[in-house]
């Protein structure tokens, strides 16, 4: 049964805590309709999708208010995500702008939601793989290559130059 009223940020740390990829798709699939949770999958793990946006965190102020009483919340800001990146057309042209704007969202909302946003544009969100998140809904990003597996690398040991004994003498 869906938990409508737990936020993303508390979703994504309940899927990063449980063992199998059966039981992260089975918790996300409780908010597969849910847009934010479609936009920010996409955000961090399509391929096609860049972020014009420097690495990392930026520096904001944190709002510390507690969970729904800050300015604005996740949900409503994903709608300006498109000002940065290229592939939508809306791209904020000013990278200092484009900035500005990236800290006043971070700023407005949780900072639980902050962290998830900056995790999203930095294409990695905890817990959750390309392959989890396709298995878990096939349209929303490409199929993702199917990792090798690890060849294991015999190791020899290096020979050891014999040392010459002097025979001058």
């Amino acid at each position: 049964m869906p938990n409508y009223s737990e936020s993303l940020p508390e979703l994504f740390t309940r899927v990063s805590k449980v063992e199998t990829n059966d039981e992260k798709i089975a918790l996300l699939r409780g908010h597969k309709n849910t847009q934010a949770l479609h936009t920010i999958l996409q955000g961090a793990f399509h391929p096609d999708i860049v972020w014009e946006l420097p690495e990392g965190a930026p520096p904001y102020k944190k709002d510390g208010g507690e969970y729904g009483v800050n300015p604005s919340m996740l949900e409503r800001e994903v709608r300006k995500l498109v000002y940065f990146t290229s592939r939508t057309g809306r791209l904020v042209q000013n990278k200092m702008k484009r900035e500005e704007i990236f800290v006043s969202m971070l700023e407005s909302m949780h900072p639980s939601e902050s962290e998830l946003l900056i995790q999203m544009k930095d294409k990695r969100i905890d817990g959750l793989t390309a392959r989890l998140v396709w298995e878990f809904m096939p349209g929303l990003i490409p199929e993702p290559a199917l990792e090798p597996e690890p060849v294991a690398v015999k190791k020899t040991k290096p020979k050891k130059k014999g040392t010459k004994k002097n025979t001058d003498g």
